[in-house]
């Protein structure tokens, strides 16, 4: 069984919160879709350039693989194990904490809206459908010259 959906949830530290939703068009499971929620709040952390990120997670796997107190042997959570360090990396300070899915209940309640049609999310709710998997996305290419062939 697998998810549909994940909700992500950004504070700054003067309070500002911006609510997103993902919807998967693809397969993934509970776990893939824990790591595709926290690499697209780390891409937005690098593009807002936050320097300092504090995490979340009621995923104790994630949390625990992250941490290096799970080893982590699947293939395909490898690969997002890889992402997520790519992008800690940048990163003057990172922290991430398991919390109990009771204290993470805005970010069910976004999940329970992925699912949902349009007019139901609240309109300061970004919606993002995933069409692949982060660890299938193409790196980014520069062109720096080109010349008539």
């Amino acid at each position: 069984m697998g998810s549909r959906g994940a909700g992500l949830i950004l504070t700054s530290p003067n309070g500002v919160v911006t609510e997103q939703v993902l919807r998967f068009e693809f397969s993934v499971s509970n776990n893939e879709a824990e790591y595709e929620a926290l690499i697209v709040g780390l891409k937005l952390a690098n593009e807002l350039k936050v320097e300092d990120l504090k995490v979340f997670s009621d995923s104790q796997l994630v949390v625990s693989q992250i941490l290096r107190d799970f080893e982590t042997r699947e293939p395909s959570m490898q690969r997002y194990l890889q992402k997520v360090r790519d992008f800690t990396s940048i990163l003057g300070s990172f922290n991430i904490q398991h919390i109990f899915r009771t204290e993470n209940l805005r970010a069910d309640q976004l999940l329970k809206l992925a699912t949902s049609c349009m007019s139901e999310l609240p309109k300061a709710t970004v919606l993002e459908n995933l069409q692949m998997p982060s660890t299938e996305e193409p790196e980014p290419t520069l062109c720096i010259e080109t010349k008539p062939s």
